[in-house]
C-alpha cells in the first residue's frame, strides 16, 4: 500500500481554482497572539467550536484548531504543544506517531520559515477504525504546532489527499514568536588566544562538567542529559593540538578506549571523510553500542583545522530504547555542531546522523 498510496508534494489545483473554491481561514480566537494561526482549506471545509484555550507547562497539549469536511470523515486537527526542552519538531512527531501506533506509509521533509519540517503519512488504527492521516509539525520557541489531517482510510482519495496537502502547505503562525530555540542556551569558549580560539553554543538544560581527564595537552568538557539521577544522554568535546594524534582515526580510537573503561561496548568503525566541509579536514561516523545493557548509539564528527584537532561525540539511548531521549540528545548534539566555529571557520556540511 505504501508505494501505491498518493502523497502530493505540490499543489494540484491552479491559482484560479484556489481563488475560486478554496478560503483562507483565520483563527484569532485563542487567548493568547501567538497562538493565532491562518490555513487555506476548501470551501466544503466548516470550523467547529472547541473550548478555547491554550497549553500550560501543568497542561502541555491544546487543541487550536478543529475542521471537519461536510458529509465526510475528513477533519484537519491543530494542537499546540509546550516543551520546557530543546527538540526538533520532526522528531516531536516521530514521538506522537509512536505514541499513537501509527504506521509510516511515506515521509518526507522539505525546508519552510520556520526550518526544516518533516511530513508523514500514516495509517493509525483506533477502536477498530482504521484513518490515512497526514501530520506536518513546525515548532516557534518552546512551542510546537502539530497539523493533522485524517480519514477513513477507505475514503482516503485524490482530492481529499489534495486538500490535505493545502492546508499542511498553507499553515501559518499570524504572530510568531521568533524565540530560535525552546530553553536557553549558553556559550562556550576554548583555545584563547592560542592556537586557536573554538566556541560553540549548548543547552543550558545539560548538566556540563570538565573531563578530569583529558586527552593528550587537550581540553575536554562533556554534558549530561539527567532525569533525577539518571543520565539519559552523553555528549563530549574534545580539542588538541594538530599534532596530538597522528591521524583523525586515532583521536576517535581514543575516545573509544575511553567508553570500554566506563562500561559502555562500542562497536568501532571507521571514519568517513566529509568532502564538502568547510574545514580542511572533517570526518562522522555512527556506530552502535550497549550502554547498561540497553542499546545505544554513538554519534561521532572529527574537525581537523589548522592549530586544532577537535572532536565531537553523542551516547545515546536508541531510538526505539528511548524516543524521548533520543530527541532531546540528537537535537543537542546537531545545536553544537551548528554553532561550532574553530578559527573563523563554521560547520558548514550535512548535519552527522544522530
Amino acid at each position: 500500500m505504501a508505494d501505491d498510496i498518493y502523497f502530493p508534494v505540490k499543489s494540484a489545483y491552479s491559482q484560479k481554482d484556489i481563488e475560486n473554491n478554496f478560503v483562507n481561514k483565520i483563527n484569532e480566537l485563542t487567548p493568547g497572539s501567538t497562538y493565532h494561526f491562518s490555513l487555506v482549506i476548501s470551501k466544503s471545509w466548516q470550523k467547529e467550536d472547541i473550548p478555547q484555550r491554550i497549553p500550560t507547562m501543568d497542561d502541555p497539549a491544546a487543541v487550536i484548531g478543529l475542521y471537519r469536511k461536510a458529509a465526510s470523515s475528513a477533519e484537519i486537527l491543530i494542537t499546540a504543544y509546550l516543551t520546557p526542552r530543546e527538540v526538533h519538531p520532526t522528531d516531536y512527531v516521530k514521538i506522537i506517531l509512536s505514541a499513537n501506533h501509527s504506521t509510516v506509509l511515506k515521509k518526507r521533509e522539505f525546508p519552510s520559515d520556520y526550518g526544516v519540517v518533516g511530513d508523514y503519512l500514516c495509517e493509525t488504527e483506533a477502536e477498530g477504525t482504521k484513518s490515512i492521516t497526514r501530520t506536518v509539525g513546525i515548532k516557534d520557541g518552546n512551542r510546537i504546532f502539530v497539523i493533522s489531517c485524517s480519514v477513513d482510510s477507505g475514503k482516503y482519495n485524490k482530492e481529499t489527499a489534495d486538500e490535505f496537502f493545502i492546508a499542511v502547505a498553507t499553515f501559518k503562525l499570524l504572530h510568531p514568536s521568533q524565540d530560535r530555540y525552546a530553553e536557553k542556551m549558553k556559550t562556550y569558549y576554548f583555545g584563547e588566544p592560542k592556537p586557536v580560539p573554538i566556541q560553540f553554543s549548548f543547552p543550558a538544560s545539560w548538566l556540563s562538567e570538565t573531563d578530569p581527564t583529558p586527552p593528550p595537552r587537550g581540553n575536554a568538557v562533556f554534558f549530561l542529559n539527567k532525569n533525577k539521577d539518571k543520565t539519559l544522554g552523553h555528549i563530549s568535546f574534545c580539542s588538541v593540538p594538530p599534532n596530538a594524534f597522528p591521524t583523525a582515526q586515532d583521536f576517535f580510537k581514543f575516545y573509544c578506549s575511553r567508553l570500554k573503561q566506563n562500561g559502555l561496548g562500542i562497536t568501532e568503525k571507521l571514519l568517513k571523510k566529509e568532502p564538502s566541509s568547510a574545514y580542511e579536514q572533517a570526518y562522522t561516523v555512527f556506530t552502535s553500542g550497549k550502554m547498561h545493557g540497553a542499546a545505544c548509539e554513538i554519534s561521532c564528527v572529527v574537525i581537523i583545522e589548522k592549530g586544532a584537532m577537535v572532536l565531537v561525540a553523542l551516547v545515546s539511548p536508541s531510538e526505539k530504547t528511548d524516543m524521548g531521549a533520543w530527541a532531546i540528545n540528537r537535537r543537542a548534539f546537531n545545536i553544537l555542531l551548528e554553532t561550532l566555529k574553530v578559527g573563523e571557520k563554521k560547520w558548514a556540511f550535512k548535519k552527522a546522523k544522530a
